[in-house]
């Protein structure tokens, strides 16, 4: 799949959503204009952090 503005975007505002209704804490004490996570989509097996033949923790079973 190729990353998208959009798919970062409705990524962001979900997590957004979720953060909120889930910590009190974050909503009162991050400032509203900070509370968006910033989002950067990379392409599938991108050697920059998926390197080839590299074995990553969350694909252990």
């Amino acid at each position: 799949m190729t990353p998208s503005d959009k798919i970062a975007r409705a990524a962001g505002e979900s997590i957004l959503t979720h953060l909120l209704r889930l910590n009190s804490e974050y909503a009162a004490y991050v400032p509203q204009h900070r509370q968006t996570p910033d989002i950067r989509l990379r392409e599938t097996g991108d050697p920059g952090c998926f390197p080839p033949g590299a074995k990553h923790r969350y694909t252990r079973g």
